[in-house]
């Protein structure tokens, strides 16, 4: 393992999340004053086709802040090199384009889960009705490999 490069992926990963976090009143007397769920939190879903493997990424979270799990698993018709499974973990920000937010673009700074590699993945969403948006991304996997993925995103 490579130390060098997950230790500045993982500190860019919890600062983020500190940075984002929220003041929680952690008194034993503090109350409950609304039990339902607020606003802002989102679930997303999103499967694509690259070349070389077929993607599926789930997020979860909270108003523009979403932690992000990826999957590629090779597609064997179309690959012409030998690949594997890989499994990105990250935390993604998520930035809507005009007043209607139709179109949206986000940055997921993450790490593979099983050689800890950093990558970063780029991806821009244009709705195309209610919650379903054409999706397209790029993960940039080193500086001679780009997975290119286009697809369809389905937000919750």
């Amino acid at each position: 393992m490579n130390n060098k490069k997950i230790l500045p992926t993982i500190i860019l990963i919890l600062s983020s999340i500190i940075l984002y976090g929220q003041d929680l009143n952690c008194s034993i007397n503090h109350k409950v004053k609304n039990y339902n769920v607020e606003e802002g939190i989102y679930y997303k879903i999103s499967t694509g086709i690259c070349y070389h493997h077929n993607s599926s990424t789930v997020d979860i979270g909270y108003k523009r802040n979403y932690l992000s799990l990826t999957f590629m698993n090779p597609n064997i018709h179309r690959s012409t090199m030998r690949m594997k499974e890989e499994i990105y973990i990250g935390y993604t920000y998520d930035y809507p384009i005009g007043r209607k937010g139709n179109v949206h673009i986000g940055i997921t700074p993450s790490f593979e889960i099983t050689s800890h590699e950093p990558v970063v993945r780029f991806y821009i969403d244009k709705r195309i009705y209610k919650g379903f948006f054409l999706h397209g991304s790029t993960v940039q996997v080193s500086n001679r490999m780009n997975h290119l993925i286009g697809g369809i995103k389905v937000v919750i």
